[in-house]
């Protein structure tokens, strides 16, 4: 995170001191060290303040390196300053976050019903991936994280405390079978239960009446 990006020559310079194979894209480097591969992101400070004055799902992405990234450097305390922020989000925030998340999530289920019409499992699988991340990003919503990756959610899910019933069950179940036509509409309609049993624990812990 810095004030100014540094130029495009001086990084590539500066990498290639390391990895002279090393692949500079634009505001990001990689290269490998000591057999390791790097990649290096660089985000602007201005913009990072300005997120958070946005609609908050819009913040997703960059929070999750935030809150969970280890601090090695920070003389001003920004980052620190930014975690805090994230882990003291007020309810009125979370709430209007959660509910743009389900918006999107019912949008996506449309689009999942429209991929079987269609008999096009490729993009069935695509609008899936979306519903996994949308669903995941609520739950640890629930629970004071911002972790949104579907995939590490084997082994964080037993660690939430709010959580709809059986639910690693019921994803194991689902997610176990092939993506063929024959399964996609249960895959779907299991989905909807997943969701209609997360909205309700989203319900009863924030308050949310029922239209």
């Amino acid at each position: 995170y810095c004030t100014v990006i540094p130029d495009l020559e001086i990084r590539k310079t500066r990498t290639r001191m390391v990895d002279e194979k090393s692949l500079i894209i634009t505001e990001s480097d990689r290269f490998t060290l000591d057999g390791t591969y790097v990649h290096i992101d660089f985000e602007l400070i201005d913009e990072v303040e300005k997120s958070f004055s946005s609609p908050t799902w819009q913040s997703l992405g960059m929070w999750e390196s935030i809150q969970c990234g280890k601090i090695v450097y920070d003389s001003n305390m920004i980052l620190q300053r930014w975690k805090d922020l994230i882990s003291n989000m007020g309810l009125e925030a979370k709430k209007n976050l959660a509910l743009e998340l389900f918006s999107r999530l019912n949008e996506d289920i449309r689009r999942l019903y429209i991929a079987i019409e269609k008999d096009e499992p490729i993009y069935f699988s695509i609008i899936l991936g979306n519903i996994l991340t949308y669903y995941f990003q609520i739950l640890c919503l629930l629970n004071h994280r911002f972790i949104v990756f579907p995939k590490w959610m084997h082994i964080m899910i037993h660690e939430l405390n709010y959580k709809p019933d059986n639910i690693y069950e019921k994803f194991s179940n689902m997610l176990s079978v092939e993506l063929d036509h024959k399964n996609l509409t249960k895959i779907a309609e299991n989905l909807e239960e997943l969701i209609s049993d997360l909205l309700e624990l989203t319900r009863n812990l924030y308050n949310i009446p029922r239209i």
